[in-house]
């Protein structure tokens, strides 16, 4: 029985570093892959901008910075939700593959945020601060 819960220790633990290497790989090509791609885009002259005439009567509400700023934690938290190392392998080259196929997509059609944002006061203004300094300006 012992040698069964030191086994299932190892395997866990070895799983669960396993898991952070992907987070942490996957967390630097989306960061390259988003950064170069930011960066492509930032020396065309062709940017255009694409928007529904709709959208600007959509309201502004600073909270939902806050659900919007936690797919980035999901992101770093998911490989760790595989059960096994085969899961983990097959999430981690669909992910891989999903920011690489995006990364084409926003090479190929680049496009600018067509109208001003709005700045909140107090945290939710720090919070905003610190996702525009992130989120370049051909993020569409």
């Amino acid at each position: 029985m012992g040698y069964l819960y030191r086994f299932a220790r190892r395997t866990c633990r070895g799983l669960i570093g396993q898991a952070a290497l992907a987070s942490l790989l996957l967390s630097a090509l989306f960061l390259g892959v988003y950064g170069g791609c930011n960066w492509i885009a930032s020396q065309r002259v062709d940017t255009g901008t694409w928007f529904f005439a709709w959208e600007r009567r959509i309201p502004f509400w600073p909270a939902m910075i806050v659900p919007y700023l936690s797919i980035d934690a999901f992101f770093i938290a998911a490989p760790f939700l595989c059960r096994d190392r085969e899961e983990l392998r097959v999430f981690t080259r669909r992910i891989a593959a999903a920011v690489l196929s995006a990364g084409v997509c926003f090479l190929l059609m680049p496009l600018r945020f067509a109208f001003e944002r709005p700045v909140p006061d107090g945290w939710l203004g720090i919070a905003f601060q610190q996702f525009t300094a992130l989120d370049r300006p051909f993020n569409l």
